[in-house]
Formats: structure tokens, C-alpha cells, sequence
């Protein structure tokens, strides 16, 4: 009798035998309600999902063009001729998805003449903006092109 007491008085029993018939679980009503709720959460967070995206790839291209500037300007600064090259190098920025990148140089890679420079043209194939250019003098750091936030 001792054991069956200190059992029924257990707090996850009394739970149990508290409980009415039919009171099982969730009904079709509360179901549906939370579906609804997780399907407008995601109809606002895919968009904003992909505009991240997009955002990521237009500040890649930004620090692309600088970075190749910036490692021309180094070495012309520092009179680096990459093992008696005529003219110092930079490592070429790669196509992705939503850029092509071109250079205005014969020799690809390379700062080119301090009096003219080598440009390189990062052009945008698609999402907002898409056909929109955005250009920098590597020797030069002067930047032109359409995009809007770049000039």
C-alpha cells in the first residue's frame, strides 16, 4: 500500500491521471494555425535571403577592383619588376556568378604603363543592376562606370 501511494503521488503520474479523455494532443485547428505562421515567416525571409546574396556579390566585385589598385599602387611604390618583368603583376579577379571581369591591357595581370594604366571592367550579368559596369585604373585608382554607390 506504501509503494502504491508514494507512486500515485509521482508528479509525472498525477499529470498522467489528470488528464481527460480526448486530451491527447493538438487539434486540427492549432495545426493549421502554426503552418500558417511558419509559411509567412518563410515568404518574408527567402526574399530577404536572396537579397543578401546579391549584396555579397557586389561587395566581392567593390573589393575585387580595389584590391587589384592596391596591389599595383604596392608595387610600383616599392619598384617590384617580378624577376626582371617590365612591369609588376596582380592576381587577375575570377568571374562568379553575377560578375565578368575584363581588362583594357594586352598582357592580363600586369600594372601596364604608368602613363595610361590598365582598367579593369567588372561588368554585372544579373539581378538588380544587371549591365551595369563598374571600372578602376589599376595604376591610377581613378574609378568610373554606371554602378550606382561606386564613382
Amino acid at each position: 500500500m506504501l509503494s502504491l501511494k508514494a507512486y500515485l503521488s509521482n508528479p509525472k503520474v498525477q499529470k498522467t491521471l489528470s488528464r481527460r479523455p480526448g486530451d491527447q494532443g493538438f487539434s486540427l485547428i492549432e495545426l493549421v494555425v502554426v503552418v500558417a505562421v511558419l509559411a509567412i515567416l518563410a515568404a518574408i525571409a527567402v526574399p530577404a535571403y536572396m537579397g543578401m546574396n546579391e549584396k555579397a556579390a557586389d561587395s566581392a566585385a567593390l573589393t575585387n577592383l580595389k584590391n587589384a589598385y592596391k596591389e599595383c599602387a604596392y608595387q610600383v611604390a616599392n619598384g617590384a619588376n617580378n624577376g626582371g618583368a617590365s612591369n609588376p603583376t596582380f592576381d587577375e579577379p575570377q568571374n562568379d556568378s553575377y560578375y565578368s571581369y575584363t581588362q583594357s591591357a594586352t598582357a592580363k595581370g600586369q600594372c601596364d604603363d604608368p602613363s595610361t594604366g590598365n582598367v579593369i571592367t567588372a561588368e554585372k550579368d544579373k539581378g538588380t543592376n544587371s549591365g551595369k559596369k563598374m571600372t578602376i585604373n589599376v595604376l591610377k585608382g581613378t574609378k568610373g562606370g554606371d554602378m550606382p554607390g561606386w564613382n
